[in-house]
């Protein structure tokens, strides 16, 4: 008779029935944990391809630096000869003009 008496204490086919949904709603959040750490693998490597990407970008950024610098120099040059030239032939014609 004491197995029937509802004084909170559960019977044995009681607790047999809560064991088993406990051990549902604990494969189920396994289940769960499973698929969110593939997910998280997934992004994992999402991520770290992301990465490379992002080396490989800034490998070519600075190599454009470098070139844009080297070409700066180079148009730096040109400009300061292209004046010296300017100069000169200003500096003639003046010479020219006023003899």
């Amino acid at each position: 008779m004491a197995d029937k008496e509802k004084t909170g204490i559960l019977t044995n086919g009681e607790q047999d029935i809560k064991i088993f949904e406990l051990y549902k709603e604990v494969e189920l959040q396994n289940n769960r944990l499973k698929t969110t750490n593939d997910h998280l693998e997934g992004l994992s490597i999402d991520i770290k391809e992301v990465c490379k990407c992002l080396k490989e970008q800034d490998k070519r950024i600075q190599k454009l630096e470098t070139e844009v610098s080297r070409h700066s120099v180079w148009v730096s040059i040109i400009t300061i000869g292209f004046g010296v030239l300017l100069t000169q032939f200003i500096t003639r014609v003046w010479s020219i003009v006023g003899r």
